[in-house]
């Protein structure tokens, strides 16, 4: 059995939150870059036909407006799934009462105790229920679901923990195990 105790910060539920959004983040940038670049193009073949000047204000008007939603897209979206994220954490007493976390990997199942200064709540895992693992530069996410995750940060108090842990998840879950780099 591999047993350890950590804490849960605000900064485990963001970096989870941008993990679960990053095909959205990506989608978003590559649409706002493509509406910018309309918007840019926009404005520039404005200037490059003679035209009415009312038709030019239209023109220009709707070329700004492509720019303005295409930087929005590019990046608008991150902002808002922080500010999204920084509300759903502080409005929740469980996260914000201090918790620590005690995991225990046993070889069936997996015990997370989550003990704060609302009280104790101690939950037993089948590993079957585990869709997948995934490792980042700075945590481990136990994935349920899609959004759902046990978030097991890495830090330099918990070395050695985590160097257990991992290597007990990676034999135990070779086909779930994934090594995610942000770059």
């Amino acid at each position: 059995m591999i047993e350890f105790t950590t804490t849960l910060d605000c900064n485990a539920f963001f970096s989870f939150s941008k993990f679960t959004q990053r095909k959205n983040i990506k989608a978003f940038k590559i649409v706002g870059i493509i509406f910018a670049l309309f918007g840019v193009l926009g404005a520039i073949a404005s200037f490059e036909e003679p035209i009415i000047i009312e038709e030019l204000i239209y023109s220009l008007a709707f070329s700004f407006i492509l720019l303005f939603v295409g930087l929005f897209l590019i990046f608008g979206y991150t902002k808002q799934l922080d500010t999204l994220s920084k509300k759903i954490f502080f409005s929740n007493k469980l996260y914000t009462a201090n918790p620590k976390i005690t995991y225990q990997f046993n070889e069936n199942n997996l015990r997370v105790l989550f003990t704060s200064e609302l009280g104790i709540e101690d939950s037993t895992y089948s590993y079957e229920i585990i869709s997948s693992i995934v490792e980042t530069s700075d945590y481990i996410f136990l994935l349920i679901s899609t959004n759902s995750a046990h978030i097991i940060p890495k830090t330099p108090d918990n070395t050695k923990d985590i160097e257990q842990v991992t290597k007990f998840l990676k034999t135990k879950f070779i086909e779930k195990y994934v090594y995610y780099n942000k770059k």
